[in-house]
């Protein structure tokens, strides 16, 4: 029974990980042109660095969550374990997500707000994700004591 669940646990959490960070790119990709097409005092703003290293540094930490993501579902379906995978991965998708969806709001500033966006409704939906379904503590939790092998906390 356990074994069973813990799989379906796995699967779950790669899942939404999955999801938050395709939202991610969605949000990097609207930030990235903005950038690029919002023009102020004559040169787009995409062309300051406080603008651009947000956005780097998000494509940075979505893509090594993408491929711990990637790794735990090639050996799901491989039929390996993959809790640490799949733990890890939740976690740096939720972290990274968020950091993109906030980078996206600083680079659309008030027009983030902006119904027609969709800015606002991704970063507050990608929100959800650092608490559930696995809240981040449960996740480190998980690395703490079975990959580490820490004493258990509780």
């Amino acid at each position: 029974g356990w074994r069973a669940l813990t799989g379906i646990f796995n699967l779950e959490r790669l899942s939404t990980a999955s999801i938050s960070l395709g939202t991610a790119e969605l949000l990097l990709n609207k930030a990235v042109e903005h950038a690029k097409t919002r023009v102020v005092f004559g040169r787009p703003i995409g062309a300051n660095q406080a603008v651009q290293f947000p956005l780097a540094e998000g494509k940075v930490w979505l893509e090594a969550a993408w491929r711990l993501v990637r790794d735990g579902a090639e050996k799901m379906d491989r039929g390996e374990e993959c809790a640490f995978e799949a733990n890890g991965g939740a976690l740096l998708a939720a972290k990274s997500s968020n950091m993109v969806a906030d980078a996206a709001m600083q680079v659309f500033g008030g027009m983030a707000f902006a119904q027609d966006t969709g800015i606002e409704l991704h970063w507050r939906n990608l929100r959800l994700f650092r608490v559930g379904p696995v809240p981040e503590e449960l996740a480190l939790s998980y690395v703490a004591h079975n990959i580490l092998k820490l004493p258990r906390s509780f």
